[in-house]
């Protein structure tokens, strides 16, 4: 009983990990991974977080909407992107 509950705790686990598209370290000014129509949760430079679905990226900002509200993002202000 133990073993199985350890394997779906760890199966849970991996599962519900989200996968990081952008991080300013690895990928510095590369949004390539970044899709128009997902949606992404973005920390900024200040660790503030904002979850958005990606309507447009431009060339020195990404744009997309939270909750039938426009939110444009300044690339350059963008430390880690991870898909929700």
């Amino acid at each position: 009983m133990k073993k199985i509950i350890l394997f779906l705790l760890i199966l849970i686990s991996i599962f519900s990990c989200r996968s990081t598209k952008y991080n300013l370290q690895k990928n510095r000014d590369d949004f390539s991974k970044i899709k128009v129509g997902k949606t992404y949760v973005f920390w900024n430079i200040a660790n503030e977080k904002q979850k958005m679905e990606v309507t447009s990226i431009e060339k020195d900002s990404i744009v997309g909407n939270f909750k039938n509200e426009r939110t444009v993002l300044a690339k350059r202000n963008i430390r880690t992107i991870k898909k929700k």
